[in-house]
C-alpha cells in the first residue's frame, strides 16, 4: 500500500454527508483490507458501508463534527505481512487559491485546492467590488452587492476551478472561496485582488512627500559641514611659519664640535711629533 487513502465527500438527496475513503492496495498474494475507528473495528451498518472488495469505506452522518472527532485506519494484510494507514479527517479548508485572466481581461479563472483529508461538499464563490452578473451551477443567477463579500456562485465539492465574467478591465475586484461541509462553512481562502496593476499607494505617496523636505535639509547640513571642514583646512595651510630655532643651534654645535676636533687633532699631531723628536734626542745622548 504505497498510495495514501483518497477522501471524497458528497451530499446525496437524503441530506446526509457521505464521506468515502478509498484504500488502495497492490500486493501479491492479494491483500485483505480491514477498517477501524480508533481502537474499534468497523463493520457494515447504518453509519458505515464497506465495499465488496473491502477497499472502500462509506461514512454517513448529518453532522460534520461526527467525522472530525474520529480517527479511521485501513490495514492491508496478506500471509507475508501487513501495513496500516491512519486517516484523520479535517474540516472544510482551502489549501491553495490562485487566478489568471484572458488577454482581454474580461474573464478570470479561479483555481483552488483542498487538503487530501478535508471533508468538503461544496464551495461558495464570493466577490467584493463592482457588480457581477454570473450564473450558478444550477443555472440561476445572483447579483453581487458592493457592500462586503457576496456569493455569486455555488459549486459542488468536486469542482476545483470556475470562470467569472464579465469583468471590467478598468475596475478592481476581490475574490475568495468559502469551503463548506453541508451547512458548515470552513475558513475563507485568502483574498485575491483582480484589477489594474497597482501604482504607488496613498500612504506610499504621503511618505515620499514627507521625506523630500527631510532629504533636502540633510543635504544642506551635509554641504555646510563639508564647507566648514574645507575652510578650516585652508586657513591652517596659510598660517605664517617661522624657522625652527633648534635646527640652527644644532648646526652651530656641529660646527663647534668640528673645530674642537680639528684643534685637538692638530695638537695631538704636534705632541706626537714632539715625542718622536724627543726620542731621537734621547738616543743621541
Amino acid at each position: 500500500m504505497k498510495s495514501p487513502p483518497l477522501v471524497r465527500a458528497t451530499v446525496p438527496l437524503q441530506g446526509k454527508i457521505v464521506v468515502t475513503i478509498d484504500c488502495f492496495t497492490k500486493a501479491s498474494p492479494t491483500a485483505v483490507v480491514s477498517w477501524s475507528r480508533g481502537s474499534e473495528s468497523v463493520t457494515n451498518g447504518t453509519t458505515y458501508q464497506i465495499s465488496d472488495d473491502t477497499t472502500k469505506l462509506e461514512i454517513q452522518d448529518y453532522n460534520v463534527d461526527f467525522f472530525l472527532n474520529q480517527s479511521f485506519a485501513c490495514t492491508c494484510s496478506n500471509p507475508l505481512g501487513s501495513q496500516r494507514r491512519q486517516i484523520q479527517l479535517i474540516g472544510p479548508l482551502i489549501s491553495d487559491f490562485r487566478w489568471h485572466r484572458n488577454e482581454a481581461r474580461t474573464v478570470v479563472t479561479l483555481t483552488w485546492e483542498v487538503p487530501p483529508m478535508s471533508v468538503v461538499t461544496g464551495f461558495a464563490i464570493q466577490v467584493k467590488g463592482p457588480d457581477i452578473l454570473s450564473k450558478n451551477h444550477d443555472g440561476t443567477q445572483k447579483q453581487s452587492s458592493k457592500d462586503g463579500f457576496n456569493t455569486i456562485k455555488e459549486e459542488p465539492g468536486h469542482v476545483r476551478n470556475v470562470d467569472i465574467f464579465p469583468l471590467d478591465p478598468k475596475l478592481t475586484y476581490r475574490f475568495r472561496i468559502i469551503p463548506k461541509a453541508r451547512l458548515t462553512e470552513g475558513k475563507p481562502s485568502e483574498v485575491q485582488r483582480v484589477g489594474p496593476d497597482l501604482g504607488l499607494s496613498g500612504p506610499a505617496i504621503a511618505g515620499i512627500a514627507a521625506g523630500i523636505p527631510c532629504s533636502i535639509l540633510f543635504l544642506f547640513l551635509l554641504g555646510g559641514a563639508i564647507y566648514l571642514c574645507f575652510s578650516w583646512n585652508k586657513n591652517k595651510s596659510w598660517q605664517t611659519r617661522y624657522p625652527v630655532r633648534r635646527a640652527v643651534e644644532k648646526v652651530g654645535i656641529t660646527s663647534l664640535a668640528m673645530d674642537v676636533d680639528l684643534s685637538v687633532q692638530h695638537g695631538a699631531n704636534r705632541l706626537v711629533e714632539g715625542q718622536l723628536v724627543g726620542c731621537k734626542i734621547f738616543t743621541y745622548f
